[in-house]
């Protein structure tokens, strides 16, 4: 009796293990996720097959979901038994030319069982015509060997096909998206890592290998560097392309002073963990035209703190004390978004905010993007993980505060469907 009571017993636990599963899925929302591909470029085609990737992420763009598809021959797709989760966040990918293309980063509804989302792609060209500056910021901070400068660009495309920054060979001339960088430049190092060579150098500055896609934000780039500096420094650049809006930043109690023609003090703004900057805005430049700017005063040299933080030396005279710097090269990104904001606030005008918008979009789509090929690359083991942590929580804490710089500027969120 003891015998058949105990098989009873096993025999009802591997029913009840086997019945769990199915109760849970009945609990799990699933659904069809489809879509199709558009080339935007007059006379375009769509390819027959294309590889696709479809993501998603929770509220802190925890990678939650990632499943390979392709299109059909008509440019269609669908993922079928996809969990649809209203706290997610989904997008759809695919690469074509090296060009990287997604949809919109989409939201479901509650209860909805099928999701819609198209891909726009281009026919690619090595033409720049249509490239324009929408911003082009420059800071300046204290390095241990001089004056640290960090440019930043934010870039749109104008035209209708992908402008291709491929190098061909080995000549990084040869590339259609070129930067200058001032001469005597050292310790050259960009924002978003190198990843697979993006960043070429040249020898009048370097080149962005990738490619910018059509619209309004598309391309961002962040080089920082050390020039040379003993009492005054006269800094000059000369536009590749058209510069909508031109700032410059002079970080705060380094012993500095920032002088030049059209040069507009606008205050000073808080950049977080105690750093400051001085903000002055310029009018735009047209392409091939120049700006300079001179730099003057004694310079306050910064110190390696043992936590690796740059800190500032004790001026002894002054009573100076120390205190954190702006680590211009993890943060450049960051800064940018908060002077597009400075920009938006300060140009209230209905067309302008409108084109505002379409830029923050443009970088908060970006941002998403390079997320999820950051999330690809670390499955892959081409990224060790310190770098990729440290990489993705700055970009997480940008595309949050993007979203929240949207919202307090009393507007809809980057993107109507967010």
């Amino acid at each position: 009796m003891k015998k058949k009571l105990i098989i009873a017993l096993i025999i009802l636990t591997g029913l009840l293990l086997l019945a769990v599963p199915i109760f849970a899925q009945d609990e799990i929302a699933t659904g069809l996720v489809t879509g199709r591909i558009v080339n935007r470029s007059p006379d375009g085609v769509v390819p027959e097959k294309l590889d696709l990737m479809l993501h998603a992420w929770d509220e802190n763009f925890v990678e939650t979901l990632m499943v390979d598809g392709y299109s059909e021959a008509n440019g269609t797709f669908e993922f079928a038994d996809v969990l649809l989760d209203p706290d997610l966040l989904y997008a759809v990918m695919l690469t074509r030319d090296d060009a990287i293309y997604a949809s919109e980063p989409v939201k479901v509804a509650e209860g909805q069982t099928e999701l819609s989302v198209d891909i726009s792609i281009y026919e690619s060209t090595t033409d720049t015509s249509s490239v324009r500056i929408d911003r082009q910021h420059v800071i300046f901070d204290a390095a241990l060997n001089g004056l640290r400068v960090a440019e930043i660009y934010i870039l749109s495309n104008n035209g209708d096909r992908t402008i291709s920054g491929q190098v061909a060979g080995v000549d990084a001339q040869l590339s259609s998206l070129q930067f200058p960088l001032p001469e005597g430049a050292t310790d050259i190092s960009f924002n978003q890592g190198n990843s697979g060579g993006r960043f070429m150098l040249t020898p009048g500055g370097f080149v962005d290998t990738e490619p910018l896609r059509p619209g309004v934000g598309t391309g961002q780039v962040a080089v920082t560097y050390v020039l040379p500096y003993k009492d005054s420094l006269i800094y000059s650049s000369i536009a590749r392309w058209p510069v909508e809006s031109l700032s410059f930043m002079l970080t705060t109690d380094i012993g500095l002073s920032l002088e030049g023609e059209n040069l507009i003090p606008a205050g000073t703004r808080d950049m977080g963990e105690g750093g400051q900057v001085e903000l002055f805005t310029h009018d735009g430049l047209a392409s091939d035209e120049s700006v300079i700017v001179t730099v003057s005063g004694t310079l306050l040299q910064p110190l390696v703190a043992p936590s690796g933080d740059m800190v500032l030396e004790t001026d002894t005279n002054t009573g100076f004390s120390s205190k954190k710097g702006l680590a211009l090269g993890g943060v450049t990104l960051g800064l940018a978004l908060m002077a597009v904001g400075v920009w938006w606030y300060r140009r209230p005008e209905p067309e302008e905010k409108e084109e505002a918008e379409g830029e923050l979009e443009g970088i908060y789509d970006h941002l998403v993007t390079q997320i999820a090929l950051l999330d690809e690359a670390r499955d892959r083991s081409e990224i060790n993980r310190s770098e990729y942590e440290k990489r993705r929580e700055q970009m997480v804490r940008q595309a949050k505060s993007l979203l929240e710089q949207a919202t307090d500027q009393d507007t809809a969120s980057p993107s109507p469907s967010y």
